[in-house]
């Protein structure tokens, strides 16, 4: 009887109390403070780090290397030859990009370039203290690079040595545009190559990469020179002390490289896991 009361008088204190469900814990919104906190922090790991250091001076030696070889290739030893044809351009460019990235990737992810190192920063891909230091040291590579070919060459040839122009024939915005379109196409294909989520892809990312950089230089070149790149415009340039038309090379590259993230990484959203199978059925 006794435990019988007991029962009871247990189910109704039971009853009579509100059980609530537990929310769940979000995690807190990021102060402003907060983010500068942790933008302190991770500066300091970085700065710390040999591999930082390690991959800056790849960022720097492989842009000295490309302007250097890049820039050498459409020039001529002796008044008397023709300048090489647009094509030995085009080509040397995209075998030295590919050769570059496949040395220096493992190092620093191969940037190379200002324009990419921004985007990857814009799109969460790059650290910001690593990408300003990149950008430094991807400048100062194509200045000291332009500087190592004008003390290579004759005399003769060291006017204006390396210099990307805007064709005279040609409007501003048209070169603005063409620059934008070969930057853009550059920049998408970094992105595709970059993709964790595919699986389609095989071959050689390098190479890849500096097939579409002749393309580019082969598309562009007639029009602007088909830099695609602020470092190798802005190391000829400080040499020279050539600005005209400077600031296109800098803005054209920028907006084709983020019109390309915007365009890959937010609107196309490439699906998960994709494989060659998949591709395959889908075409089927």
């Amino acid at each position: 009887m006794n435990s019988l009361v007991l029962m009871s008088a247990l189910i109704l204190f039971l009853s009579s109390r509100r059980i609530t469900p537990r929310k769940r814990d979000r995690p807190a919104a990021v102060k402003g403070s907060d983010f500068f906190q942790i933008l302190i922090e991770t500066s300091k790991l970085q700065l710390s780090s040999l591999n930082f250091y390690q991959a800056a001076l790849a960022e720097f030696i492989g842009v000295f290397l490309l302007v250097l070889v890049v820039c050498g290739i459409g020039i001529t030893i002796n008044k008397s030859e023709p300048a090489p044809a647009s094509i030995n351009g085009a080509l040397g460019a995209g075998l030295t990009v590919a050769t570059i990235v496949w040395a220096t990737n493992a190092i620093s992810g191969a940037n190379l370039n200002p324009a990419i190192s921004m985007v990857l920063i814009f799109t969460n891909d790059l650290d910001l203290m690593r990408g300003v230091f990149y950008i430094i040291c991807q400048l100062l590579g194509a200045v000291a690079g332009s500087a190592t070919l004008v003390a290579l060459v004759p005399e003769f040839a060291r006017p204006m040595l390396g210099m990307t122009l805007v064709n005279d024939k040609i409007t501003l915005l048209k070169a603005f545009g063409v620059e934008v379109i070969a930057t853009f196409m550059l920049a998408f294909i970094v992105f595709a190559c970059l993709d964790k989520n595919r699986k389609d892809l095989g071959g050689s990312f390098p190479l890849t990469i500096g097939l579409v950089v002749t393309i580019g230089a082969l598309f562009a070149g007639p029009y602007t020179g088909g830099s695609m790149n602020p470092a190798r415009s802005f190391g000829p340039a400080v040499i020279n002390n050539f600005w005209t038309n400077h600031w296109l090379y800098w803005l054209a590259p920028i907006t084709g490289s983020f019109s390309a993230a915007i365009i890959y990484k937010f609107i196309l959203k490439p699906r998960r896991n994709v494989s060659n199978k998949d591709s395959d059925s889908e075409s089927n």
